[in-house]
């Protein structure tokens, strides 16, 4: 649907007031945009992506010294963007959350889709734990279910 605030070919503010989910952009009267957004203007405010060529860090995201000394198997598995033979490789994931008075902490395998949980009473105590069972390797990881 052709939006008259901003010119783009679909607008789904629009749309959602057509088929009276919300209110789109609402009753604007009086308001009409001297100069409405171009398609160009619209798309120039969207995050750009980070020339890559740009550097040369060798595989691995910006470094956290403090980070890498206290945990460096975690750090490593965040961190490390390219495999030992130099092929492109997907960091893992760290979803962090308290429950029911535990810290809980999900590290998620995006190369091997798989995962595993641990938890612990105190913020320090789940990260060593993760730490120690990413280096000795007695997480259970548990494959995704898609």
């Amino acid at each position: 649907m052709k939006c008259k605030w901003v010119e783009l070919e679909f607008c789904g503010l629009c749309y959602e007031q057509r088929r009276g989910r919300s209110r789109g952009h609402g009753k604007r009267p009086g308001q009409v945009l001297d100069s409405p957004l171009s398609t160009e203007e619209v798309f120039e405010m969207a995050m750009k992506r980070p020339d890559v060529t740009a550097r040369s860090n060798g595989g691995v995201n910006d470094e956290d010294p403090v980070f890498l000394d206290w945990y460096p198997h975690l750090h490593e598995r965040l961190s490390e963007t390219r495999w030992d033979d130099g092929k492109p490789r997907k960091t893992d994931t760290l979803m962090v959350f308290r429950e029911h008075s535990m810290w809980k902490v999900l590290v998620h395998d995006r190369e091997a889709r798989c995962k595993a949980w641990v938890s612990s009473g105190t913020w320090e105590g789940v990260l060593l734990a993760l730490e120690k069972g990413l280096g000795e390797g007695t997480l259970e990881w548990t494959p995704e279910k898609r």
